[in-house]
């Protein structure tokens, strides 16, 4: 998903712009208005955008003048000048400035939407250029890294176990721990094997880079291996800066995006909105790493998650199996299920079935062990995900642990088989339920605001997910865009005013989110076929 933002003072060549861009189904693009180029500037303050596509003679500030802003504090933004002036002083203060192109206002609608298309490949283009790192890193440096990384975590752990007790501050944590901190949890759904200290090194030296690149323009930020398939990053704004938070949620979608595309690794993000003080960070973490995998789906990749939600979160209970106690395909097993991974879970599973079948005797304590891990596993995942109702008849009926009721291994693990179907089967739908709410608050939120700003960021804010996954499931669920569908609730709307009332048509189009009354009669017509005063008139 990439910005684009429109600046020009003739509103109807704005409007004309955004609706051409809006009906490309090809780009997805969250578009952005602007009448000014102070408006304009502003709207840059607010959010990263990658496209700019400025006129050039404007009141107050050019868009020379507005380019030369944008690269000097924006270099990653692409900037394309669309005038109706072909004047030569024009063109060659374009070229003079680097990579902008130029393009009349007369040209054909494939020729602006191809500018902006190559535009948007050359900010692909600069996100991997910027996101190569060096590839050889020595197998030393990578251990010392987790050495230090293990230090951290265990003064970590000494601050929550002991909170009024004074501990040393590991070196690497004395700037950081001067106030309080923002915690950013990273899930890794393909995580280096955690045995190869030498692969997790180089991954957590990487993600310190990278996180250097992305998210420290105004932030201290320490990144770490807390455990298994997790990273935590500890973030404190500099000094004299606001709180980091919106900076790092600006942030995330493109440093998501390079460490897929640049190591390969792909990253849900869980950001909390509340700063932590230094004992309060194991229990948050804990609280994160829940909400991470109870919101964890195939196609988001930041959540933000807020106080409230964190403190409900850790109120489940949640247990870890022993290490010692475990096999490492039962505990892999385990971790399947909580992820939703159910191709992984059943090739695990036909692995560990194979190896009950040589066993004769239900009396062999490490297959009882075995099977009571595995059966604890399905029985802690019902009983923290699931409500009695969902799940009522498995437990009620099951022998969770209990050998008298089989015959055979092969009929405990059939009956464990089953379980576990039945548990996809509910975890699929209540799936399937939680898109669906995602689906009513976004159109609740539409239809509460149709009169305001209803960007794509903006709505993404409302339902705490990233934009991109917004799109996709809208569309997806609807078959239709957010902007049709926003069209349809405004339009809606306003044959409602035009039928019920006698305000000037001007004023309808204000109350139902048009910038100008000529731009909403040239939507009206387009869906309606006639006119707002000729549909009154009927």
């Amino acid at each position: 998903m990439y910005r684009l933002l429109i600046v020009d003072d003739e509103h109807h060549i704005v409007d004309w712009l955004y609706e051409l861009f809006q009906e490309n189904n090809e780009m997805e693009l969250d578009i952005f208005k602007a009448y000014t180029a102070k408006s304009a500037l502003r709207i840059l303050e607010r959010q990263r955008i990658d496209v700019v596509l400025s006129d050039i003679r404007m009141p107050g500030m050019d868009g020379f003048e507005l380019a030369d802003v944008i690269l000097k504090n924006w270099p990653g933004s692409q900037v394309i000048f669309l005038t109706g002036y072909d004047e030569f002083d024009y063109v060659y203060r374009a070229n003079q400035m680097g990579d902008i192109r130029y393009l009349l206002k007369t040209e054909e609608d494939d020729v602006i939407l191809q500018a902006v298309r190559s535009a948007v490949e050359r900010v692909e283009e600069k996100l991997r250029e910027k996101s190569t790192l060096q590839q050889a890193i020595g197998q030393q440096q990578a251990v010392s890294q987790l050495l230090l990384n293990q230090e951290i975590c265990r003064y970590l752990h000494s601050l929550a176990a002991n909170p009024g007790a004074k501990y040393p501050f590991p070196s690497e944590l004395e700037s950081l721990f001067q106030g309080p901190i923002t915690l950013l949890l990273g899930d890794v759904r393909n995580p280096p094997d955690e045995e190869d200290l030498a692969k997790t090194g180089e991954c957590l030296i990487q993600l310190q880079k990278l996180s250097g690149q992305f998210l420290s323009a105004r932030n201290m930020c320490r990144a770490l291996h807390w455990e298994g398939s997790y990273f935590l990053w500890l973030i404190q704004p500099l000094e004299g800066t606001e709180s980091s938070y919106l900076s790092i949620r600006e942030a995330l979608e493109t440093f998501a995006f390079v460490c897929r595309e640049s190591m390969g690794l792909d990253i849900f993000f869980i950001l909390l909105q509340e700063m932590v003080s230094g004992s309060q960070i194991e229990s948050a973490v804990q609280g994160m790493i829940i909400a991470a995998q109870e919101r964890r789906d195939a196609g988001a990749s930041v959540y933000v998650l807020n106080e409230q939600e964190e403190r409900s979160s850790t109120e489940y209970h949640y247990a870890h199996f022993p290490e010692h106690e475990l096999k490492k395909r039962a505990t892999q097993l385990s971790t399947d299920m909580e992820q939703g991974n159910e191709d992984a879970f059943w090739k695990n599973f036909q692995a560990l079935e194979k190896s009950f079948q040589p066993i004769a005797s239900l009396q062999f304590l490490p297959a009882i062990e075995l099977y009571k891990n595995i059966a604890l596993g399905f029985l802690n995942y019902v009983n923290r995900h699931f409500d009695a109702g969902m799940m009522r008849d498995i437990k009620s009926a099951a022998h969770w642990g209990e050998l008298t009721a089989f015959s055979s291994w092969t009929e405990a693990i059939e009956y464990l088989r089953n379980i576990a179907s039945r548990i996809f089967a509910v975890q699929k739908k209540l799936e399937e339920d939680s898109e669906s709410n995602l689906i009513s608050s976004i159109k609740h939120y539409i239809q509460n605001n149709i009169n305001g700003e209803l960007s794509l960021l903006r709505i993404s804010e409302s339902v705490n997910y990233n934009p991109s996954y917004v799109s996709r499931k809208f569309r997806q669920a609807t078959g239709m865009t957010l902007f049709d569908y926003i069209t349809r609730v405004r339009i809606s709307r306003a044959k409602e005013l035009l039928r019920s009332t006698d305000e000037p048509v001007q004023k309808i189009a204000a109350r139902v989110g048009f910038d100008s009354s000529q731009y909403f009669s040239t939507v009206f017509k387009k869906n309606v076929g006639i006119s707002p005063n000729e549909f009154r008139g009927r």
